[in-house]
């Protein structure tokens, strides 16, 4: 084979083929004679295999007792209570201010008969407890909790319980916050802005609390006997301008603080739904404390949990 014809096949050759004849055609034809034979390599790399998705947290079936704030008067339980499956984990707060009776009793009944069949629950009945002994919202020197978040580990007692709550979140995965409170009166009968006259509303924000929680309250609302106890969505956020006796979407700013409250959890975990409860103190303690309670187990079976 002449030397052009050589070429001329070498052209429509691929690589690997000239490869395989180890170069002793090129040879044969005075081709890279006096030069190293010609080394072709073909790297053949498959690509990445695509890695399984993480597996979801699950909590081990069983019942735990956790104290926060260990050692000190402060002290105060955390439960965890877990069905061993997967699903969603909600974590109840009860007393955190200590003049709000039905939120802690609330808690305490979650405690007691509330228990999941897929996820997990976590309750923390009586956050203050040093408030709650003395019949006080709170003190300067104890901080308020839910002004408190993320929390401060060199801070005040609420504080340092706010980070020590940040911790508990992040550790069992927490995706939804309970948050009981208790408000001089109605919402539906304020006058002006502020934190008072905020009883019978649900508080949350972002998209998928938003629809929770109105689905959550249009559930509860059909088992209200008193229309007068109906409860409201409150929108955290929204316009504060709205006239305080239209639709009850009203956001109100809170109390000074080095932090914010169990709303503005949402934005520290990404995912996490916060809801906070206001009930109206003009009801019997009785009777808020067992709506507490219904409007919770609604949200747990809503979400799966129960």
């Amino acid at each position: 084979m002449d030397r052009r014809r050589l070429l001329r096949l070498m052209a429509l050759t691929p690589l690997s083929a000239i490869a395989a004849c180890g170069g002793g055609a090129l040879k044969a034809a005075g081709i890279g004679e006096g030069q190293p034979d010609i080394q072709v390599s073909v790297s053949e790399t498959e690509p990445e295999p695509t890695p399984p998705p993480a597996p979801p947290f699950v909590l081990p079936a069983g019942e735990e007792k956790r104290l926060l704030m260990a050692g000190t008067r402060y002290e105060t339980p955390l439960y965890v209570f877990a069905s061993g499956r997967p699903g969603r984990i909600a974590l109840a707060l009860g007393g955190v201010h200590g003049n709000e009776p039905g939120g802690w009793l609330a808690a305490e009944r979650v405690v007691d008969k509330v228990r999941p069949a897929n996820g997990a629950v976590l309750v923390i009945p009586r956050a203050n407890k040093v408030a709650i002994s003395m019949g006080e919202r709170t003190t300067d020197d104890l901080a308020d909790l839910n002004r408190s978040y993320p929390g401060f580990e060199d801070g005040k007692p609420m504080e340092r319980l706010a980070a020590e709550i940040m911790s508990a979140i992040r550790e069992f995965h927490v995706d939804l916050v309970h948050d009981m409170h208790e408000s001089w009166s109605f919402y539906r009968d304020r006058t002006t802005n502020g934190t008072a006259f905020l009883g019978q509303t649900v508080s949350t924000n972002g998209e998928a609390g938003t629809a929770l929680v109105e689905s959550v309250i249009d559930r509860v609302n059909r088992t209200v006997l008193n229309q007068r106890e109906e409860l409201s969505f409150r929108e955290f956020g929204g316009n504060p301008n709205q006239q305080p006796n239209s639709l009850p979407r009203q956001a109100d700013i809170p109390p000074p603080g080095r932090g914010t409250s169990s709303l503005g959890l949402s934005r520290l975990v990404p995912g996490l739904v916060p809801i906070l409860v206001e009930m109206g103190q003009q009801q019997a303690l009785e009777r808020r404390t067992a709506l507490h309670v219904r409007l919770f187990e609604e949200v747990l079976s809503q979400i799966g949990i129960t």
